[in-house]
């Protein structure tokens, strides 16, 4: 993906989420809000500029997301490093729809649902476990 230029108060996607780029230290993003929650760090390699395609892309991640989520309820799973795995994922698929590489877009969203899909098959499968006719998780 070609360079990045951000200043304040422009508008970008964050990690698959909409943000507000609150403040730019010599060019990089180091503060976003959503608006409930703000970010600091350097958020730079974790934002793309705003698009339709961005937007897309960024609202077909965070549902798949946000259904791990719900489905999970109150389960314990490891969301830290599932979270940054879809933002891996998120930021690859913006960047070959950027730079047009339709094979490379298609195949790596097909990862993505694969794994959202084995991800929420496992989490049904443990909410149904039960040891001596009583459920192990909390319904």
């Amino acid at each position: 993906m070609k360079t990045k230029e951000f200043k304040e108060g422009d508008w970008c996607f964050h990690e698959f989420r909409l943000c507000q780029i609150l403040k730019v230290e010599n060019g990089r993003v180091k503060s976003v809000t959503d608006g409930y929650v703000d970010i600091g760090g350097d958020s730079t390699n974790e934002c793309v500029p705003m698009s339709i395609e961005a937007k897309n892309i960024s609202d077909m991640v965070a549902d798949e997301y946000d259904a791990l989520h719900k489905l999970a309820g109150n389960m314990n799973l490891n969301f830290p490093d599932i979270h940054a795995t879809f933002v891996n994922y998120w930021l690859s698929l913006c960047d070959y729809n950027q730079q047009k590489k339709t094979d490379l877009y298609e195949i790596t969203q097909k990862h993505l649902f694969d794994l959202s899909k084995a991800i929420k098959d496992r989490i049904v499968v443990m909410k149904g476990e039960e040891i001596y006719g009583i459920p192990i998780l909390r319904r």
